[in-house]
C-alpha cells in the first residue's frame, strides 16, 4: 500500500509498537507519506499516533465487515452484497475464491466499476470519488 492510495478517513491496519495489531482511522497524511492516526482498537486512547507506511496495512473486505455496514447479502447470488446510502448504490461481487471483489459504485449520473478490490479503503475511495462524501466503516 502507498500513502498516495490514502484518503482521509480510511480505515487501515495499524501495527502498534506496544497494543499489536489494530485498525485506525487516517486523521492526515504529511508531503513526505507520513501518517496521522487515531486507533480503534479497544486498548487505545484517543489519542493521536504519528508512524510511516512502513507501520501500516490494508484491511482485507470480508464478509463479515460488509454485513456489519448494512450491506446485504442478495438471495439470488451467493457471491453479491449490495449497499443503498444516501442515494448511492455499492454492489461487490466476490471473484476468484474469495480473493478479489468487482466494486461498482453508481448514483446519477456517475459511476464507477473497479476489477480486483481487496481493501475496506479502496470500498471507501470509490466512494468518496463519486459522491464527494466519506463512507464510514465499523469494524
Amino acid at each position: 500500500m502507498k500513502a498516495i492510495e490514502l484518503k482521509i478517513g480510511n480505515i487501515i491496519g495499524l501495527v502498534h509498537e506496544y497494543f499489536g495489531d489494530m485498525p485506525a482511522v487516517v486523521k492526515s497524511i504529511n508531503e513526505c507519506g507520513d501518517l496521522c492516526l487515531r486507533c480503534l482498537g479497544e486498548t487505545c486512547t484517543d489519542e493521536e499516533y504519528e508512524c510511516t507506511m512502513s507501520e501500516v496495512y490494508p484491511i482485507p473486505i470480508t464478509e463479515d465487515i460488509l454485513l456489519k455496514n448494512e450491506f446485504q447479502k442478495c438471495l439470488h447470488t451467493s457471491n453479491r452484497y449490495d449497499l443503498y446510502k444516501e442515494g448511492v448504490f455499492v454492489t461487490l461481487f466476490t471473484c476468484t475464491k474469495g480473493e478479489s471483489w468487482l466494486l461498482s459504485v453508481k448514483t446519477f449520473p456517475s459511476s464507477i466499476e473497479f476489477h480486483g478490490a481487496k481493501y475496506i479503503n479502496e470500498i471507501q475511495n470509490a466512494f468518496q470519488l463519486i459522491t464527494n462524501k466519506e463512507l464510514l466503516i465499523v469494524l
